[in-house]
């Protein structure tokens, strides 16, 4: 009797061994595939029949296609009681997390539920695990990429130049230090100017050290020194909160820079003291990712006002009008964002030359008027409310899943 109790407690002792071990993904072997797709700050780890999976996408322009592709790759080495969870960086910091288990998945490629159905068992939101500690695999740190950025720039003139316009060509090295810390240095390059006398030579764009931090209940914060747009040059600090799974957010950006331009090859420059301010909520309609923005500040003449905005993203494509209201003076526009080819890029050496992921352009009604206008430091934090939305980023991930025939 006894040895019989003995041999049924051994037998189910293995029996249970070999199933967790039938459960457990081989995690070497999905890092790799992951790294030799191109994929960047690669991490995983196992637990409670979920496996956590981090990376960084510069493998393709749009956010969705790379997610869609990773999770495609790896369900297939999952059982069906386990969960992906995918978790993806910008930066080396953690942004963005997507939740599937392989049962859904595998019900919707196979036809056996329609994509509402699926959609609703799919969860993408800014929520940070903290179970990835571990050793990244393809660090993305201390690799060149040089992104060529097309520039035009345009105002409608008088009887005999009605449209006068500026053309540059403007490559900018990106460098990845640690995490969070990005160095730009951009030269730009004038192809064609009727503007002001400034365009006609090369001169610098970027260059700036921004350090992006993410804190604690869906904050992100980003420090920016260096040589911003419009050619000022200074520090600049922003931060945002997102509420209601990125459905509601609220920012304040404060600035303290200096006037400086270079002319034939010499620097003028003024004090750095000018303090400029902007603080703002939005709240994105995630049904037809629409996105109203309303805001109020001090701008770089020293006027005080309001700006709001309204914008529509239409897959990689964004539309929008906005208004001034600063300084007494009235004024608007458009602006409008559309991708650049190609969808795909090399990752596979230590310097890498693409093209600029979009084109944004923004035009004002009333070019004179020096009220209501801002610098940029190309700190990125504007892509953490639109391109990396959850709403926007589900929806998407869903349609790029495309069940089987």
């Amino acid at each position: 009797m006894r040895i019989n109790l003995i041999i049924a407690i051994t037998l189910s002792t293995v029996l249970s061994t070999i199933c967790i071990a039938d459960t457990i993904p081989n995690i070497t072997d999905i890092r790799n595939k992951l790294t030799n797709l191109g994929y960047e700050n690669v991490s995983a780890g196992f637990a409670n029949d979920t496996l956590y999976l981090g990376y960084e996408n510069r493998v393709y322009r749009w956010e969705a296609v790379a997610m869609a592709e990773i999770t495609d790759q790896t369900m297939r080495q999952l059982s069906d009681s386990t969960i992906l969870c995918l978790i993806g960086h910008k930066k080396g910091i953690p942004v963005i997390t997507c939740v599937i288990s392989k049962s859904a998945y595998l019900q919707y490629i196979n036809g056996e539920i329609n994509r509402d159905e699926f959609s609703t068992a799919v969860k993408v939101s800014y929520y940070q695990h903290q179970y990835l500690r571990t050793t990244l695999k393809n660090p993305s740190f201390n690799k060149f990429d040089i992104v060529v950025h097309p520039q035009f720039h345009a105002q409608f003139g008088n009887f005999s130049d009605p449209l006068e316009s500026q053309v540059n060509i403007a490559p900018a090295l990106n460098v990845s230090l640690w995490h969070g810390m990005n160095l730009t240095a951009q030269v730009i390059i004038p192809l064609q100017n009727d503007l002001e006398k400034a365009g006609d030579y090369i001169r610098p764009g970027l260059l700036t050290l921004t350090q992006t931090l993410r804190l604690p209940f869906n904050i992100f914060t980003s420090a920016t020194a260096g040589y911003f747009t419009r050619n000022r040059y200074g520090i600049d600090l922003e931060t945002r909160k997102f509420t209601n799974n990125g459905k509601v957010s609220a920012g304040f950006r404060i600035g303290c820079t200096g006037e400086a331009s270079v002319m034939d090859g010499r620097w003028t420059y003024t004090e750095a003291s000018l303090l400029t301010w902007f603080a703002d909520a939005s709240y994105r309609w995630a049904r037809y990712d629409l996105t109203f923005r309303a805001g109020y500040g001090r701008f770089l003449d020293k006027d005080k006002g309001w700006r709001f905005d309204v914008y529509r993203q239409l897959g990689e494509i964004s539309i929008g009008f906005y208004g001034i209201r600063s300084g007494g003076v009235l004024n608007g526009g458009f602006n409008f964002k559309v991708p650049l080819p190609p969808r795909r890029y090399s990752t596979k050496h230590s310097i890498r030359i693409r093209p600029a992921g979009n084109f944004a352009w923004e035009y004002r009604g009333k070019g004179l008027p020096r009220e209501g206008k801002v610098y940029a430091t190309d700190n990125g934090m504007d892509e953490y409310s639109d391109n990396l939305n959850p709403d926007y980023l589900k929806k998407l991930i869903v349609n790029k899943l495309v069940p089987q025939n």
